[in-house]
């Protein structure tokens, strides 16, 4: 009984934490792969970034809780925290959604491993601004494809090409 009321307040805490930034819980050892990372809730929104170029890429996204007003849009206060991703990389973020106004990716750099240099740079997306392009529950990605002159990125939301 007493197991049973821990594993209950385990997954009370993993569902009331869903909305959390960035979060990926590990789980005791025989349970699924060791780790849980929450899947947007009405209350959240899940950001994918994936790196499926053959070189090092800095996704540049940007993000603010504002959604409206000409300082957002012009300077958004945030950068994700993604770092440069290899080929092959992706990180998942889930935002709270009032702490998601905004989001784009402002000129991500593709650079040859052991350059400062890029090699190239992307132009920027569309700026998504919630409730007008995503909402809260969606699963927005940013896909980085290509290489040198062919090098870009595709966002979607909710598995539909917006830009």
């Amino acid at each position: 009984m007493m197991r049973r009321m821990r594993w209950t307040a385990l997954f009370g805490l993993l569902l009331g934490l869903a909305g959390c930034d960035g979060l990926t819980i590990t789980l005791p050892d025989g349970f699924g792969d060791g780790t849980f990372t929450p899947t947007p809730t009405p209350r959240s929104v899940r950001v994918v970034v994936i790196n499926d170029t053959n070189l090092i890429v800095d996704p540049g996204i940007r993000y603010d809780a504002e959604r409206r007003g000409f300082f957002s849009f012009l300077q958004p206060a945030r950068t994700l925290t993604t770092g440069d991703l290899e080929p092959g990389d992706s990180i998942e973020f889930n935002f709270a959604c009032d702490r998601l106004g905004i989001i784009f990716s402002d000129r991500a750099a593709q650079y040859f491993f052991g350059d400062e240099e890029p090699a190239a740079i992307a132009r920027t997306t569309l700026v998504l601004v919630r409730s007008e392009d995503f909402d809260c529950g969606d699963t927005l990605v940013f896909q980085f494809l290509g290489d040198g002159l062919a090098f870009g990125v595709v966002v979607s939301v909710n598995n539909l090409v917006v830009d």
